[in-house]
């Protein structure tokens, strides 16, 4: 397993990555996450909260895909943040990027009622059940983690059911998919996807 990486290892690993994430969300071998976690935060009619935004492919995949909401942007890196604001849409006053270190939030208090998307993050994390517990009750929650591990991830899931038994008190209402990430056509890894209301 994994360990639990400071901001300066995301800093390096996103800028040695950096012209990578120019190119469309599309052309990512998790885009699959990607495509469906912005769909499905359209259907919401809500602003986004993107819970470890990283570099920002959730929001170039709402924008490309017409969402003219609100959309708040959390992470830790600074690199990933000034991706994410290079990619920003000119005059695009509704993006909104906060830099926070995600194992010491409490609480998550957005202005308005949200939904939640946490793809990719909570497996880089100790604190998984705290950030999702931080999620205002009531709010539309997203969230993936995978079955495979590497240097920064701290946990993986061998089956749907690990997943429900880690996180199935902390919605009133979940339910799991399971999606695979094909590379060259072969299933290479699958991600675990729970849709929820906190």
């Amino acid at each position: 397993m994994g360990k639990v990486q400071p901001a300066e290892w995301y800093n390096r690993y996103f800028k040695k990555k950096r012209d990578s994430y120019k190119r469309s969300p599309s052309e990512s071998t998790v885009y699959a996450l990607y495509r469906d976690s912005a769909e499905w935060a359209i259907k919401q009619n809500l602003p986004v909260v993107d819970v470890g935004c990283g570099p920002g492919l959730l929001y170039v995949e709402l924008r490309e895909k017409g969402f003219t909401g609100v959309y708040r942007g959390l992470d830790f890196s600074s690199e990933a943040m000034s991706i994410v604001e290079s990619l920003k849409v000119a005059g695009d006053t509704k993006c909104e990027l906060v830099k926070v270190d995600l194992e010491t939030i409490k609480s998550f208090s957005p202005k308005r009622r949200s939904c939640f998307v946490v793809c990719e993050t909570l497996e880089h994390l100790e604190s998984d059940l705290d950030i999702l517990a931080a999620i205002p009750v009531g709010s539309p929650v997203w969230f993936s983690v995978p079955d495979f591990d590497t240097a920064s991830h701290v946990r993986k899931f061998a089956s749907a059911d690990e997943v429900m038994e880690r996180y199935v008190k902390l919605f009133s209402v979940l339910v799991l998919d399971s999606v695979p990430i094909k590379i060259k056509g072969k299933v290479f890894h699958r991600y675990y996807v729970g849709v929820g209301v906190r």
